[in-house]
């Protein structure tokens, strides 16, 4: 986690004294220095003579909006800490404001348009997939270098030639899929399903559909088979009832459920449906909930032991105590959400500050050289802890005419990027429940997609 005792401390000032990252806005007095003036020896006409202008498309609705309270905590966290130390090429950044998609229907191309006409080099993403499948090519023809915290579906890449531009940070259900099916094929229960049996349901959004049709991908060199798989509109299950009939007659080694609240209900009925008349259940059934099934159940009341062992799984990895405390002085609602909360938060911390960093190391506005510098920043070859310490080496080396070469420690922790700019190989956040639902503090894991 890269996010350093430093940050924590510029967070907590700024939150003391009610600062607010707005379009434009400047720090002001927090700053080390002057952010319009360049530091000595700096060659200030290397440098261009507009700021760097961060758009944002941001979405509201269905699953992807269930994270929006942590996504633009986190965007405008960034933007903060990189401002207090003196933003990118001198200059404080500007973050325009958001645009928020409600609706499918919504075009974001013409959003994108608007945006590139206000100047922005760049980009972050954190819209529906399906939305991203129809208008990726003509988001991409704005010319602005893209990054989603969020997206996840490898129908994203097809067909789109403007994709090159677009860097996402969460892994893909293809990653998301070889984790489960491996697990899968090791399952031995001494009753349930047979090894490699998976039961799916999930919510009919792009991305669960995507996982869906993945775990039939990525399952079968592995002899794993779906034996059940159903999908429900976002938030509407549906009668429990009947379809905790159907997963216990389908008797899979695995579950798979990408819903939200709604999964409490469902688990509810498949406790009851699976017991014997002492009350204990006649077969066992892993149950897996990535995305947002990462979530408390305590309030909802539920039979002992319904998620007995039940495993929710987050994208990213550990997030430090200092991250999880500044996101908490930036949006104080989120501590009601429990350990999942940073869920998206770190990746979209890490989408600003890595457009910030592309952009200083390139010394460029142009959106197509922001984009191309990003893979560069994971694995260069002096670490630095946080986005001000990376600036600070940035900056440094055009005193001597230099280019440095940095590795961010990202906020989510370890990730590879492949050629196409997804991971390839990271971390991930795991969470177990206790017998009343409440979830446990995560426990470290990792996805590799890379051999």
């Amino acid at each position: 986690m890269s996010i350093s005792r430093r940050a924590l401390a510029r967070s907590l000032v700024a939150g003391a004294l009610g600062t607010t990252v707005l379009a434009g806005c400047r720090i002001g007095p927090l700053g080390r220095d002057d952010p319009t003036t360049p530091a000595a020896g700096e060659l200030s006409e290397t440098m261009p003579d507009e700021p760097l202008r961060i758009g944002a498309i941001l979405t509201t609705a269905g699953p992807v909006g269930q994270a929006h309270p942590q996504v633009i905590a986190a965007i405008n966290q960034a933007m903060r800490e990189i401002n207090y130390d003196g933003g990118v090429f001198g200059r404080e950044v500007e973050l325009l404001e958001p645009r928020i998609v409600e609706s499918a229907d919504d075009d974001l191309g013409a959003i994108a348009e608007e945006l590139a006409a206000d100047r922005a080099s760049a980009l972050v993403l954190s819209v529906d997939d399906a939305q991203l499948v129809t208008h990726l090519q003509a988001i991409a023809d704005t010319g602005m270098a893209l990054v989603s915290p969020t997206s996840t579906s490898t129908r994203v890449r097809s067909g789109a030639a403007g994709s090159g531009l677009l860097t996402r940070l969460a892994p893909t259900q293809e990653a998301i899929a070889r984790h489960l099916v491996e697990e899968s094929v090791g399952l031995h229960p001494q009753k349930g399903g047979a090894p490699g049996t998976i039961a799916f349901l999930g919510t009919d959004d792009e991305a669960s559909e995507n996982l869906r049709d993945q775990l039939t991908t990525q399952g079968r060199p592995h002899g794993a088979k779906l034996v059940l798989e159903e999908t429900y509109p976002f938030g509407k299950l549906g009668d429990a009832k009947a379809r905790a009939k159907r997963i216990a007659k389908a008797k899979p080694a695995m579950l798979v459920l990408t819903g939200g609240e709604e999964t409490g209900t469902l688990l509810g009925a498949l406790h009851h449906e699976l017991a014997d008349d002492d009350g204990r259940p006649r077969f066992d059934i892993a149950v897996r909930l990535p995305g947002l099934g990462a979530r408390d159940h305590a309030g909802e009341h539920l039979p002992k032991e319904t998620l007995k062992g039940a495993q929710a799984i987050q994208a990213g990895g550990a997030v430090s105590e200092t991250f999880r405390l500044m996101m908490l002085n930036a949006d104080s609602d989120l501590v009601e959400l429990g350990p999942p909360a940073m869920g998206a938060a770190t990746q979209a911390y890490d989408a600003v500050a890595l457009l910030c960093l592309a952009a200083q190391q390139a010394l460029s506005l142009e959106g197509t050289t922001i984009a191309g510098a990003i893979p560069d920043l994971l694995d260069g070859e002096t670490e630095c802890a946080d986005v001000g310490e990376c600036v600070d080496q940035l900056r440094s080396s055009l005193q001597y005419d230099e280019t440095a070469s940095i590795a961010y420690a990202l906020a989510t922790g370890d990730l590879a990027l492949g050629k196409e700019g997804d991971p390839v190989s990271g971390a991930l956040r795991t969470f177990t429940f206790a017998e009343d639902g409440a979830i446990s503090a995560p426990t470290p894991a990792t996805f590799d997609l890379s051999g």
